[in-house]
């Protein structure tokens, strides 16, 4: 992906940012399952990335995984909470069938739990705009509302 999902250039983060970002990923998204997270490794000489790709544990199929669709923040705003005993409960039920609609739900609410500004669903992933400053005070220059994009996928558990 190389951060271009969005149709803009997403900002690039060097190891340590990278690094930052997996960790605030895996902090707001681990209570969505019971597996954890996994991310894919770099090249050992990559000095810096413009996405980063995680995968959420479930034992999740169905037929809503067939869907393509997209979302804005705006999905999320009047949501009060996020039901997440109920995601993970999903997530760690073998073979449950997930609907279209469960699945809108679960990536909107992943959406907001990473307070990413657009997202978008294809194949078997989804793909998230997450502004940079939720990365905290680390040195990025000007560009705290810059985007690094995500790319979430579900994998299973055997």
């Amino acid at each position: 992906m190389g951060g271009k999902t969005f149709g803009v250039e997403a900002r690039r983060l060097d190891s340590t940012q990278h690094a930052a970002l997996f960790r605030y990923v895996q902090n707001q998204l681990s209570p969505f399952t019971p597996f954890g997270l996994r991310t894919t490794r770099s090249p050992a000489d990559k000095t810096t990335h413009g996405d980063l790709d995680v995968m959420i544990g479930s034992y999740a199929n169905g037929p809503g995984f067939k869907y393509q669709f997209a979302g804005v923040a705006s999905e999320y705003a009047n949501i009060s909470h996020i039901d997440y005993a109920k995601w993970c409960r999903m997530a760690s039920t073998v073979d449950y069938q997930w609907t279209e609609q469960e699945l809108k739900d679960w990536i909107r609410d992943v959406a907001r739990a990473l307070g990413a500004v657009v997202w978008q669903k294809h194949r078997i992933g989804a793909i998230f705009a997450v502004p940079c400053r939720v990365i905290g005070d680390l040195s990025l220059e000007a560009g705290r509302n810059e985007v690094s994009p995500l790319l979430i996928h579900r994998y299973m558990r055997c």
